[in-house]
């Protein structure tokens, strides 16, 4: 049974992809040059890319993966076809060339050409240009690859030149798909030394965890040794994404999108990385919302949409969750706090995902996903009791609106550059609007941005002294009040507080009471040791062998070892 892992991770410069403007006086007609940019290579995207009857033998095939070529090819993903075809000899006498100018000066480590995944060019000339003059030059011949690393590095170049030399067939056109400005990178096999992940939920939903990867590779060629001129060391950025996939019995499974976070190089031909999942990598972003009143009818899903997009976080909510009405607000606290208050205030927890996007589940309890055997544990598994909670005491919050109470204003004096602001109010806002006054007839330009529970955000700017301004602020004041409400504890146990979660009020308390309850009736912990498989995941339901019988529960961590086997140390909350 094979088994392993694959870690991937760009060395790109994205900037010079999109400075990038291209040009060839050898092009079909209806090339459209920015879909050499646009990320839809035929190794990224196969799907994309069936076969289009073009005319050069061999191509057309009756199997159903040909078609005519359109009309009017727009919006097709076809990048640039040259309009000369290659020779009985497959070379293309006329040279036809691919040129890129870019706005600004770059640095990269070389370019990835992806060519249509009909034909691609056997030999060819890359060329780096600075004002229009040579500045470094590689000759590619025998070349066998549909997407080709031509490594040079180059500082400083404004310039590209792709020269087409033959084609691997006879009487083909020039197709290139898409240009990368840096090289994919990748580690599996002999190459990766160690590598382990950790998946954690809570799944109380009071807090959420980030998931991690660290492991070790061989870098015999030094291209991750700091001191290397020719290296890739200094190309890392913190931040960078890195693909992880699981091999079992020949088959790849995504295994997480983490982010780089930190890396070392070193002179014994080794390096060593770690890297945090999209909360991670977002932790030290803040998120504050809007007051949502009753009548409002905001769900818990849009609640969630405003989270994420603001966060830069790609996710989604059950649809037990995402239908759920919402009243109140989140205050400005960190985004893995306003995920907290969102799961609390709504029954979930939450994952991520190994597309790298977030979910807010509901707890199954439901028949198990995954059913271990005797044989599929290693060693025995260990069952602990968790503390005994007999206490649950929740904050309630109660909201009075006061309609158009609110009104505020602040002078502003906007100058010739577009700028930012960021105007906050003591107290709580419903329905808040913020937007630029004045008294003098002055002109002005702005445009309007987030309006949250005490704060607007706008931008401004002016061509001439517009006079006195001012910032006014208008919406319904509502004033909060708080009482506690729950369980006490008994004398052997203890209590669990939530408190300061402005989203549970008289409407949702039973409900998030009753869920507590629930998850803190569980006070068994079991952990094993198990091969990885398929659908194995934070909060899925797994049923336990023990030499009393199985036990059900919902994972709530795994440490997985890539390269010691898939094994997976498992913790299951009973």
């Amino acid at each position: 049974m094979s088994t392993g892992a694959r870690i991937s991770f760009g060395v790109f410069d994205e900037t010079a992809k999109e400075d990038a403007a291209y040009s060839s006086s050898d092009a079909q007609t209806w090339v459209d040059y920015d879909e050499i940019k646009d990320g839809l290579s035929p190794d990224e995207m196969p799907d994309e890319f069936r076969r289009y009857i073009s005319g050069e033998p061999g191509v057309y095939r009756l199997d159903g993966s040909s078609r005519l070529f359109p009309d009017v090819p727009n919006d097709c993903n076809l990048g640039y076809w040259s309009s000369s075809m290659s020779g009985e000899d497959g070379l293309l006498s006329d040279a036809p060339m691919l040129s890129c100018d870019l706005g600004s000066p770059h640095t990269s480590i070389g370019i990835t050409i992806h060519f249509d995944g009909t034909t691609h060019l056997s030999a060819f000339t890359v060329r780096w240009l600075y004002n229009g003059s040579l500045k470094s030059s590689m000759n590619v011949t025998g070349n066998t690859l549909q997407s080709v690393f031509v490594e040079n590095h180059v500082e400083d170049f404004d310039g590209l030149q792709i020269v087409a030399t033959s084609t691997d067939a006879a009487y083909r056109y020039v197709k290139i798909q898409e240009v990368d400005f840096g090289q994919k990178v990748v580690y599996d096999g002999e190459t990766l030394i160690s590598a382990s992940v950790i998946e954690e939920s809570d799944l109380s939903g009071g807090s959420v965890p980030v998931n991690s990867l660290k492991f070790s590779v061989l870098d015999p060629d030094h291209r991750l040794n700091p001191v290397n001129p020719d290296g890739i060391y200094a190309y890392l950025r913190k931040g960078m994404q890195l693909v992880v996939e699981f091999l079992r019995d020949g088959t790849f499974y995504p295994g997480g999108v983490y982010y780089l976070d930190t890396w070392e190089g070193s002179n014994t031909g080794t390096a060593k990385m770690t890297a945090e999942d999209i909360v991670g990598l977002r932790a030290d972003e803040e998120y504050a919302s809007a007051y949502y009143a009753n009548e409002d009818g905001m769900t818990v899903g849009q609640l969630l949409d405003d989270v994420l997009t603001v966060c830069g976080i790609p996710g989604s909510s059950d649809a037990s969750i995402s239908s759920l009405a919402c009243q109140g607000y989140i205050p400005e606290v960190s985004v893995r706090e306003a995920l907290s208050h969102v799961c609390v205030s709504s029954g979930g927890f939450a994952r991520t995902a190994r597309d790298g996007s977030l979910i807010i589940s509901s707890l199954s309890e439901s028949e198990p996903v995954i059913t271990l055997q005797d044989e599929d544990v290693l060693g025995e598994p260990t069952a602990s009791k968790t503390d005994a909670v007999s206490g649950i005491l929740v904050e309630v919050w109660n909201y009075t609106m006061q309609s158009e109470g609110l009104y505020e204003h602040y002078p502003i004096f906007p100058g010739p550059t577009r700028e930012y602001y960021r105007y906050t109010f003591e107290g709580i806002g419903h329905d808040v609007d913020g937007g630029i006054e004045s008294a003098m007839g002055g002109t002005w330009y702005e445009v309007p941005g987030r309006a949250g529970y005490n704060f607007v955000t706008l931008e401004a700017w002016a061509d001439a002294d517009p006079g006195p301004l001012e910032v006014v602020i208008s919406g319904d004041k509502v004033t909060e009040s708080s009482y506690q409400r729950g369980i006490q504890p008994g004398t052997d146990g203890r209590a669990v507080q939530v408190s300061g979660i402005h989203l549970i009020s008289n409407s949702n308390y039973e409900s998030v009471m009753n869920r507590l309850q629930h998850y803190y009736s569980r006070d068994l912990k079991i952990k094993c040791r198990t091969p990885w498989v398929s659908g194995m995941d934070c909060g899925v339901r797994i049923s336990v062998p023990t030499r009393f019988g199985p036990v059900v529960g919902n994972i709530s961590r795994m440490d997985i070892d890539l390269t010691g086997g898939l094994l997976a140390n498992v913790e299951v909350i009973v």
